[in-house]
């Protein structure tokens, strides 16, 4: 029973919880710490007080707004995470091993040059977009929009306050596998922030707006 920093991390939920899911996570651990399974535990019934206190602020829409803003202005929290597509990289792989079983399948002395220098293209390209997959980070706080790419020390934010509007754009390969670029512009014109290959760009444009909305 330890104490917790947050409503949300007394039930065990996301800040972005649904009523129900809050309700559901109440009800399970009122159901556990019930004074009943425990006689003469004052700890236990203190704790089940505490369950419904909790459950009595956050099921009110209007006091759990006025908790939410509060809770931003003390604590960022993370609410959302951008997934990098990974269509690239394996269609990438995939023309590099076919490359190289091509540049194997020749002579030493019939050896085309143009092949290899191919070969060694792709696995550079390769390598940069697996780099990109797997450190570029992007995510929305309760307080901020926040880019963070491998080859800079210090991530890219964008506070709420600041955040002027955000265009995405798609291939028609982008629109079919659901990904594209993503160009976040503050207010004062200028685009902060470019990434591209996000799964899911409409998406997350419109968790940014919920987002700021809701804590700005």
């Amino acid at each position: 029973m330890m104490k917790k920093k947050t409503l949300y991390e007394f039930l065990d939920v996301s800040p972005e919880a649904t009523a129900e899911e809050i309700k559901i996570a109440a009800q399970s651990l009122a159901i556990k710490f019930h004074p009943s399974k425990y006689p003469g535990n004052n700890k236990v019934k203190a704790h089940f007080n505490k369950i419904k206190q909790v459950y009595n602020a956050l099921k009110n829409p209007e006091k759990r707004a006025v908790y939410d803003k509060n809770l931003a202005k003390k604590h960022e929290i993370t609410l959302y995470h951008a997934d990098i597509n990974w269509i690239g990289y394996v269609i990438t792989l995939a023309i590099t091993i076919i490359l190289w079983l091509l540049i194997l399948l020749l002579n030493v002395d019939k050896l085309n040059y143009i092949s290899i220098i191919c070969f060694a293209m792709g696995i550079i390209v390769w390598l940069n977009i697996l780099l990109h997959q797997f450190t570029v980070k992007l995510t929305i706080t309760t307080q901020n929009i926040i880019a963070k790419f491998a080859l800079k020390k210090q991530p890219i934010e964008v506070k709420h306050y600041q955040f002027q509007d955000i265009e995405v754009k798609q291939s028609k390969l982008g629109k079919w596998l659901n990904f594209g670029t993503l160009k976040i512009r503050e207010n004062t014109g200028k685009v902060i922030i470019t990434i591209s290959d996000i799964f899911y760009p409409q998406q997350f444009k419109q968790q940014i707006i919920n987002t700021i909305k809701k804590y700005n």
